[in-house]
């Protein structure tokens, strides 16, 4: 038993010692357990640290790098920027020393009118621009002239005639042009024959007027050589002035019409032997392209032989610019008529100035030591004229007595526009900007007032508040609405005040209030046709006239005629009673007693230009003063506007640019206060902002753009993609589908813009299907902006016997697209094309229209239940707007035409 028992014991002792054995050894190996997973943990921790140090090192290091590349990048862009401006800045006075004045100036260029005192024509004429502004040129010099080709071939030519003929000094140039087909492309140079009768002659339109007129073109260049021969010379332009004469400009339009074999071999001596030698020849070939002249099977022009190629399809491209593969030369717009017609009327003054030694302004404001030292409380002096007993001009008074207003009238050539700018300068030397600020209209489309605002970043007349050139009646109306409001305005101020002037406004409170003159030249046009707009601008004036001077705004109109307006027939003795200054330079006898008064027949009996009739008493016979208005030398009207905008800088006014409308442009892009809006285009107003629709989330919808003027649809789509650029939704994706395929990006800045997704329109149905066959997926933001043109191209993208429409499959996705994070903008042709595609769903989905109808208002509408009839109008339904112009992004500027309205939902 005891032994048994003690086996047992032991064999307990044994599993206790066991057990414990096995306890001590996992506690052991718990607290090993532990201790590993405190050493992962801490290694966990130092992993962790690490890693984040690490990924903040690297960020910071991305972040640097990223840094350090847009610096970079800011760096070569900034060199690029200098570097282009350096070298564009080496061609313009290249340029200028070439081809100075029109020659070479752009169209809006102060100096076109103005005669260049060289004694030669010059060497190189503008065709068009190069890439960053600076003026292409072509040579003059050492050839025998361009054969220019291409469908612009006719423009061009007229376009270098008119800026030779400006640019080249008095009685230094003969034009002699052969018209075959009898078309008169080059008819404007009748209009220098008035001054130049010998170097304008008629133009010439048989075979046998072209044949004397090369043999006279070849014993030109056989005197020319002998006397080059003699004096040594390497060109005529180095003889003496009398022995050079004028150079023989040859046109010879529709080549090679009209010409015979032997006017071809005439040509081709003529071709051979002209550089140098005083003649040159400018022959438009429409359909040449490319190596002779084919007259007949055995007669040809040898056009390498001497003359410059020239295509004018489109670009400019010419032997003269294939040094430089690649170079694009676009082609300058070309003036209007009106506009081309008063830069040569403006020219004749100003040689026939020179010629009779006219007085200037200049030496009037000289005489008269103007200052701005005038506060022009009671009323604005203007002195420009010399008359019987000294210098006198025109007074706008708004008391003692009272002649707040003027009218002023004059023939076409007799210095109307000299008198204009001789009487806003004269006021702007006079008074500060503090005292007097301009509005001012030019509806004949004329270049005159075109000086007194800013090009580029040249100055301007620091008095100018707007500024409209061209015919464009909406925005007459808009500055009369302006002036009108500004007169409600003040008289508030007054009131509050307790003042009854201009001068006790001022006394009794210490602030600045400007007089404010409206000078509108040929404002019939106002009137013309009489119809609503008429009628609205007859109101305002009436209203102004009557009641403007009391707040010292005054107005100055001037026409060539004031026969037949019948808007004016009720209002005339109204509306002219109130102007007691009439000024009429030359006239008919009608004419004369229109502007001065009834039985006044004073300017029938005047003679040359610049004389005038002065009368400040309603046209009253006994108030009849005659006297000769002063010149307005254009040379030193620039220098004098750059002086007042240095005064006024210096006298603590800083000049804001002036509200500028030129209703044949597109208006200067301005991105709209908000970065959400897109903009569209800007009011016809004065300082109107810029106008279009929201990009916010949950206001932003899709767009349709409807018109068949593809011009003013990339202009819409242009300033649409500009803004969109600059909002924040700038990273969004761009597909363009140009169903059509009249390529709606071909022009602007995107037209080169990598990353645009570019669907042709063979692809278009692929890709709509494609599209509409995905799964839509909703999303926060818009991804993508998709321009879709002309759907009814596309009609057949769905199979029309799944659905009552065709394309009804694209409808019902372009509905719900927003939330699918895409934009659609549609272009539909017409109309009636937008009413048949959005007769079901789809017309929902649009948030904005825009309408660009030819013939009608362009329109900016939030569409609503108001249906829009066929003008592009909405129906009475709609709560009507401002009226505005639409803006094209081009490079760095927006410009913008027609008009842009607005109505709510």
């Amino acid at each position: 038993m005891t032994s048994g028992g003690t086996g047992r014991d032991d064999q307990q002792d044994a599993r206790r010692r066991l057990t414990d054995a096995m306890a001590a050894t996992m506690a052991e190996a718990g607290g090993l357990t532990a201790e590993a997973g405190r050493l992962l943990g801490e290694i966990d921790i130092a992993l962790s640290i690490t890693r984040t140090t690490l990924d903040d090192e690297l960020a910071a290091q991305r972040r640097r790098l990223r840094r350090e590349k847009e610096e970079a990048e800011a760096q070569l862009q900034a060199d690029a920027v200098r570097r282009t401006r350096a070298v564009g800045a080496a061609l313009r006075a290249a340029a200028e020393e070439l081809a100075p004045g029109a020659a070479g100036a752009g169209w809006a260029a102060r100096a076109l009118s103005v005669p260049q005192p060289a004694r030669a024509v010059p060497s190189a004429v503008r065709v068009g621009t190069l890439p960053g502004g600076a003026p292409a040129l072509l040579p003059l010099i050492g050839v025998s002239g361009w054969v220019v080709g291409g469908s612009g071939a006719e423009q061009l030519i007229a376009d270098t005639v008119l800026r030779l003929a400006l640019s080249a000094p008095p009685e230094s140039l003969r034009v002699s042009v052969f018209d075959p087909m009898l078309r008169g492309i080059l008819g404007f140079t009748s209009l220098f024959r008035d001054t130049d009768p010998i170097g304008y002659p008629p133009a010439i339109q048989t075979e046998d007027g072209l044949r004397k007129l090369l043999s006279g073109l070849i014993d030109r260049i056989g005197r020319a050589a002998e006397s080059m021969s003699t004096a040594g010379a390497a060109d005529h332009r180095d003889l003496p002035l009398s022995q050079a004469g004028r150079l023989e400009l040859a046109v010879l339009l529709d080549a090679p019409s009209g010409v015979t074999e032997t006017a071809a071999d005439d040509l081709n001596r003529i071709v051979e032997s002209a550089a140098g030698r005083g003649v040159f020849l400018l022959i438009a070939s429409p359909g040449y392209v490319d190596g002779p002249i084919r007259v007949s099977d055995r007669a040809q022009v040898d056009v390498d032989r001497g003359l410059v190629r020239v295509d004018a399809a489109g670009e400019i491209r010419s032997d003269s610019f294939a040094a430089v593969p690649g170079l694009t030369v676009r082609a300058d717009p070309s003036p209007t008529p009106a506009a081309r017609n008063n830069l040569i009327h403006a020219r004749a003054e100003a040689i026939e100035a020179a010629a009779q030694g006219t007085m200037t302004l200049e030496a009037v404001l000289a005489e008269i030591d103007a200052g701005w030292s005038d506060r022009g409380d009671d009323g604005l002096s203007g002195i420009f004229a010399r008359m019987p007993g000294g210098l006198g001009g025109l007074e706008l008074r708004s008391a003692n007595p009272p002649a707040p207003n003027a009218l002023i009238g004059g023939a076409v050539g007799t210095g109307k526009s000299n008198l204009l700018l001789c009487l806003i300068y004269g006021l702007a030397s006079r008074y500060s900007p503090r005292e007097v600020r301009f509005h001012l209209l030019d509806f004949k489309e004329g270049v005159e007032f075109a000086r007194l605002a800013p090009i580029g970043d040249e100055t301007w007349l620091p008095h100018v508040d707007s500024l409209g050139l061209e015919s464009d009646r909406a925005y007459g109306v808009a500055v009369l609405e302006h002036l009108a409001s500004e007169f409600d305005r003040r008289a508030d101020a007054f009131k509050s005040a307790g003042a009854s002037s201009l001068a006790d406004y001022r006394a009794l409170t210490g602030r600045d209030m400007p007089r404010l003159v409206l000078v509108a030249d040929e404002f019939q046009v106002l009137f013309e046709p009489d119809d609503d707009v008429a009628q609205r601008a007859v109101q305002l004036i009436e209203h102004l006239a009557r009641k403007g001077r009391a707040y010292g705004v005054h107005l100055v109109l001037a026409s060539q005629t004031l026969s037949g307006i019948q808007a004016l027939a009720l209002k005339r003795d109204a509306i002219f009673g109130q102007f007691h200054n009439r000024i009429s330079l030359r006239n008919t006898e009608h004419e004369s007693e229109t502007i001065l008064g009834a039985g006044n027949l004073a300017a029938g009996d005047l003679h040359g230009r610049g004389q005038a009739v002065f009368n400040d008493d309603l046209g009253h016979l006994a108030a009849n003063r005659i006297g000769s208005v002063v010149w307005a030398d254009p040379a030193y009207l620039d220098r004098l506007q750059t002086e007042l905008f240095s005064r006024a800088m210096a006298d603590g006014f800083t000049p804001r640019r002036p509200s500028t409308f030129v209703s044949s442009a597109y208006a200067e892009w301005i991105p709209a206060d908000d970065r959400e809006i897109a903009t569209v285009g800007v009011p016809i107003s004065v300082g109107g902002t810029a106008q279009g629709f929201s990009l916010k989330r949950g206001r932003l919808g899709n767009v349709a753009l409807i018109g068949d003027d593809l011009d003013r649809t990339r202009a819409v789509l242009s300033s649409i993609h500009a803004s969109i650029r600059a909002s924040d939704l700038a990273s969004a994706q761009w597909t363009v589908i140009d169903s059509s395929g009249v390529g709606l990006d071909d022009v602007g800045p995107w037209a080169n813009e990598a990353g645009i997704q570019r669907i042709s329109a063979e692809e278009a149905d692929s890709f709509l299907r494609t599209l509409t066959a995905r799964t839509a997926v909703p999303s926060s933001r818009i991804e993508r902006v998709i321009i879709l043109d002309d759907p009814d191209d596309i009609a057949s993208l769905v199979d029309s016997d799944e659905y009552p429409r065709p394309i009804e499959a694209v409808e019902r996705f372009i509905k719900r697209s927003i939330a699918c994070g895409m934009l659609f903008v549609i272009r539909f042709r017409s109309m009636s094309s937008y009413d048949a595609r959005t007769a079901g769903e789809l017309r929902d989905g649009f948030r904005t229209i825009v309408l660009t109808e030819p013939g009608s208002q362009t329109d900016l509408l939030a569409p609503g239940t108001g249906r829009m009839d066929f003008s592009g109008r909405a129906s009475s339904s709609s709560t009507g707007a401002a009226v505005g112009r639409i803006c094209w992004f081009r490079s760095i500027r927006l410009r913008c035409r027609r008009t842009v309205s607005r109505r709510r939902r």
